[in-house]
């Protein structure tokens, strides 16, 4: 910078100091320093312009320029400038646009008889965040100094546009935190006005008193119950009776994922931790100062489980790719329907993980152990369901649903399948025992109940074995009746996930 930009420094820095003293709000602060700028360099007009993320301007300060002329083709406003310096990354000054090679052609530029330009990005972390655009009539008016003056500048105002940002970043969190909070609230209300847990039963009340009670507390909870129970839904109630609820309630479905994928899932990973390793922050720092609810967590992979003890130790964490340890105020509600001591027995689940998630075990009772609920809980469901409302089951049909000696393996969800098919099937009117008895027949004839049959000599007590064994011959048949469909139509075929067969082909071995 020559002698004459030097000179200009000393006021012109007295000048922007007066102004940061006197406002806190980077907008002040910027259109300060945009007048300075035009004072300084005795510019027509000038544009300080913040871009977004995906390129998209908005116009923060403007100098003799109105709104209108940034909209209207006649105003006088010429883009091009602004496109170039935007596709360069790099500033640029003009002693007259009339003659320039790359802009005299443009109409914009013949029209408002442009002449002298001088435009300057601003950077933060390496991406144009901002421009500052200055124009003025007369042709060679702007000096190799203004440019170096504007270039500055543009470093000056580079925090104060950081700054912005992550206002804006804020009130985005903010805003999406509200609307996640509301949206708990309005899921919770509805599912606790409801009163999914409905009726008298003794199991059903006990579940009560002991959720309201661990609700209150900020003890880890272990949530014990078969598939379709409701644990996500008791895992809501536990969050919002607590201190934590107007904090966020985050999921983590720990099977959903590949293992190698699960520890990204839960605390974050930083760009370069491994080969194309995207920014991404994990659900344990976005349920800070909340609830974070592990879903069946008897499927953490080992390896996992240490980390995962230390975040429920320690209150710390690691993210992938990066040494240091962070801090979270997370509590931890997980959950389970298989046989954590059994794991832990056969090595599979570690012990001091198990105890600490077991400070408060709650068991949600079968529907097979409350069947006195059933009748109401069929009313319930059809009047959930749509068309529904229309449709009303005769003593005799609800009395056959409580009695009946079926094991009701999917729970409350059994009842949701009836509902349906009473909705799609009959539609609406008065529904007698005979009926309901033919919905269900296919299911009595492929299910016993475990509770009115001894157990053979062969048994084996553990059922998740169990299953995982007719799982597998499920997939193995499923592989031979589509022998040509690729994973994903597999997955469309099988009614699940593209990333749980893949898990469930390599766990059991199915894999080509």
């Amino acid at each position: 910078m020559d002698s004459n930009g030097f000179a200009s420094i000393g006021p012109l820095l007295k000048m922007l100091s007066a102004a940061l003293a006197d406002t806190a709000e980077p907008v002040e602060f910027l259109r300060a320093m945009l007048e300075q700028v035009v004072r300084q360099t005795g510019a027509d007009r000038a544009i300080l312009v913040e871009l977004s993320p995906d390129g998209e301007p908005e116009y923060r300060v403007l100098h003799r320029i109105r709104p209108l002329d940034l909209e209207s083709s006649s105003g006088r406003y010429s883009r091009g400038v602004f496109e170039h310096v935007r596709r360069t990354g790099e500033g640029i000054r003009i002693d007259d646009a009339r003659r320039h090679p790359e802009f005299m052609h443009r109409e914009s530029i013949s029209r408002l008889a442009l002449a002298s330009i001088l435009c300057a990005p601003v950077l933060v972390g390496g991406r144009i965040v901002a421009l500052v655009h200055l124009e003025h009539d007369a042709a060679n008016h702007f000096a190799p100094y203004h440019e170096d003056l504007l270039r500055w500048l543009a470093d000056v105002a580079s925090p104060m546009f950081e700054a912005l940002q992550r206002g804006t970043q804020l009130r985005r969190e903010n805003k999406s935190l509200r609307t996640e909070v509301q949206e708990d609230r309005r899921q919770l209300a509805v599912d606790w006005s409801f009163n999914r847990f409905v009726g008298t039963s003794q199991g059903v009340r006990a579940l009560e008193t002991v959720v309201r009670r661990a609700g209150a507390t900020e003890f880890p909870v272990l949530l014990l119950g078969e598939n379709g129970t409701g644990k996500n839904l008791v895992a809501r109630i536990l969050h919002a009776l607590g201190a934590r609820a107007n904090s966020r309630f985050v999921t983590v479905t720990c099977p959903n994922l590949p293992a190698n994928m699960i520890q990204v899932e839960l605390f974050g990973c930083r760009k370069g931790a491994y080969t194309d390793a995207p920014e991404r922050e994990g659900k344990v720092p976005t349920a800070a100062g909340g609830t974070l609810f592990l879903d069946e967590i008897g499927d953490l992979p080992l390896d996992l489980q240490s980390k995962l003890l230390q975040l429920l130790q320690d209150k710390t964490y690691e993210v992938m790719g990066e040494p240091r340890e962070y801090h979270a105020n997370v509590r931890v509600i997980a959950a389970t329907n298989c046989n954590l001591e059994r794991r832990v027995l056969d090595g599979t689940f570690r012990r001091d993980l198990f105890e600490r998630l077991n400070y408060v075990p709650v068991v949600i009772p079968p529907l097979r152990e409350r069947r006195e609920d059933i009748p109401l809980l069929m009313r319930h469901c059809l009047d959930q369901t749509p068309g529904g409302r229309w449709i009303q089951l005769a003593n005799d049909a609800l009395e056959y649903l409580e009695h009946l000696e079926f094991g009701w393996p999917g729970n409350v969800r059994n009842l949701e399948q009836l509902a349906a098919r009473l909705v799609v099937h009959v539609g609406e009117g008065l529904v007698s025992r005979d009926v309901i008895e033919a919905f269900l027949a296919p299911a009595l004839s492929s299910a016993t109940d475990p509770t009115s049959k001894p157990l053979p000599a062969e048994f084996d007590p553990d059922w998740k074995s169990f299953f995982a064994r007719q799982e597998r011959e499920w997939m193995a048949a499923a592989l031979q009746f589509y022998p040509n469909h690729t994973r994903a139509e597999l997955a469309r075929a099988l009614g699940i996930a593209p990333a749980t067969v893949y898990r469930k082909l390599k766990d059991y071995g199915l894999m080509e």
